[in-house]
């Protein structure tokens, strides 16, 4: 019996040194990802109780119910009151400047026609999309582009003053960031906020823009963000995002150190990442990501979340949305039509998925008439609740940005708990000692939880990227999300035509 004790011994030692090679490990891992999101934007709240998650408010190309959309007011007028973000939809003109306007086509909000008859181009048909007739903004220099005005354009609608239009000319992404920074830095201040909104920005049509003029709208977006004077400090400069991102030991350091700003006022101040990129063509998206990716000594490897847009016809066509979606590894939220969360669709389970796959969801568009609200609602009021309380949206695109920021105030306090699938690891029950050990030494359940999900991606290729998710694991926000840019899948989506929720024309998958 003692020769017996004897032979075994070793290998007791041998497991005992497995065990405390994996505590180790997941400790590290643990206590790594819990540093780094004490300081590091994310577009979710915590998932597991509605009640304290805020909904993020997106001021639709401006505040545009009440001003023409795509205007420096417009924008300024939604960061008064209360947008998490701007959304500009990019487009560039025939010199290479990129400005904001509803379309490729100037004439749906401009006076192009009265200023350049000439200049309409009829029948123009490109591989992926229907054929297109208009004043495209391509054709002009930013000289002439900027002779025109803008005017509101949503006009079967008496609920929308004509009082601006006309007033105001398109603006360019530079003079956007430029408003951003003045807001920044001399109007905060003055007014008493310390919350900064950030650029939800949105490519229009690359691929056909590609096809007609041989311009690729990712390069001009990513100099454009590289050089503009504000372009760094507004949107990648990683010690004022989220301290020193991607350094363990520096965020540890921070942490502990005292400064002008806390950690704790840095988070109320970068509560989201400061820019997001959105379009309906997911080959757009990962170029963006790879590019920013690449260039690290700019962008200090701030990587924007990516959000994937998605029409009625694209989502209702295609029987295994959710499978091709997931194997977009780039992506980092959906932005739906509402129409697929009401009309003949399971909201609800539209939402589970989407954060069963990590992804955020911020639908589009919400507004005040009653034509553009859902026939189950009185008012814009109770759709935008149902929306964000019963169903869990995580943002919404509005024109209406002092009724969304008055909703996302309000919070839901009468909501249940969302149980989500990660948080099941803290209520399971542990089949061996290994994992038992294990979430134990990370710190308990919460910590134990990120490990299991994260500790395989997280010896992957590792980069510094603003996510729009959490791993939702009860208590705390573990928001890291990695990506292996040597797994991008390949193309499979492609466009047959574009416009936007006015007309339900996007892209299928094949």
């Amino acid at each position: 019996m003692i020769k017996s004790t004897a032979l075994l011994s070793p290998c007791k030692y041998i497991e005992n040194a497995l065990f405390l090679l994996l505590m180790l490990i997941s400790s590290q891992i643990a206590l790594s990802m819990t540093i780094n999101n004490a300081q590091c934007p994310t577009l979710l709240a915590p998932l597991h109780d509605l009640s304290t998650k805020r909904l993020t408010i997106i001021g639709h190309r401006g505040s545009s119910f009440n001003i023409p959309e795509h205007t420096i007011a417009g924008y300024r007028l939604a960061m008064e009151l209360g947008a998490d973000y701007i959304e500009p939809d990019l487009v560039p003109t025939k010199d290479g400047h990129l400005v904001a306007v509803h379309s490729v086509d100037l004439n749906i909000t401009t006076d192009v026609a009265l200023k350049f008859p000439d200049r309409y181009r009829l029948d123009v048909e490109h591989e992926g999309y229907s054929n297109m007739s208009g004043y495209f903004v391509n054709d002009f220099t930013l000289e002439e582009v900027k002779q025109l005005r803008v005017k509101q354009r949503v006009e079967d609608t008496e609920a929308r003053s004509r009082v601006f239009d006309w007033l105001f000319d398109v603006p360019t992404l530079g003079e956007i960031m430029d408003l951003m920074a003045s807001w920044d830095n001399d109007v905060l201040k003055s007014i008493g906020r310390t919350e900064r909104p950030g650029l939800y920005v949105e490519l229009k049509m690359p691929g056909w823009l590609q096809a007609d003029s041989n311009t690729s709208v990712e390069e001009l977006l990513v100099s454009e963000l590289k050089n503009h004077e504000h372009g760094y400090k507004l949107f990648f400069n990683s010690s004022d995002i989220c301290g020193a991102y991607g350094n363990e030991e520096n965020n540890r350091m921070r942490m502990l150190q005292s400064s002008d700003e806390s950690a704790e006022e840095y988070q109320r101040r970068r509560r989201l990442p400061p820019l997001v990129m959105q379009c309906f063509e997911h080959e757009t998206l990962e170029r963006l990501q790879l590019a920013f990716a690449a260039d690290e000594d700019v962008f200090e490897g701030v990587v924007p979340p990516n959000v994937l847009l998605v029409s009625k016809k694209h989502f209702f066509s295609d029987p295994q949305f959710f499978f091709h979606v997931s194997s977009y590894k780039f992506l980092d939220g959906l932005g739906p039509d509402k129409d697929c969360l009401f009309q003949g669709g399971d909201g609800r389970g539209f939402i589970q998925k989407a954060h069963e796959y990590k992804l955020a969801v911020h639908p589009w568009t919400s507004r005040l008439e009653t034509e553009f609200v859902d026939d189950r609602f009185a008012t814009i009021e109770e759709e935008l609740e149902y929306l964000y309380c019963d169903i869990g949206i995580d943002g919404m695109f509005i024109e209406n940005v002092d009724v969304g920021t008055r909703i996302a105030s309000a919070g839901c306090p009468k909501a249940a708990e969302v149980q989500h699938e990660v948080t099941s690891a803290c209520t399971s029950d542990v089949e061996t000692p290994v994992l038992a050990l294990l979430i134990a030494t990370a710190g308990g359940c919460v910590l134990g939880a990120t490990f299991l999900l994260a500790a395989q991606k997280y010896f992957g290729h590792h980069r510094n990227h603003m996510t729009l998710k959490t791993s939702e694991n009860g208590d705390e926000d573990a928001a890291h999300r990695s990506n292996n840019f040597e797994e991008l899948p390949k193309n499979t989506f492609t466009i047959d035509d574009l416009d936007d929720e006015e007309g339900a024309t996007q892209g299928t998958f094949t």
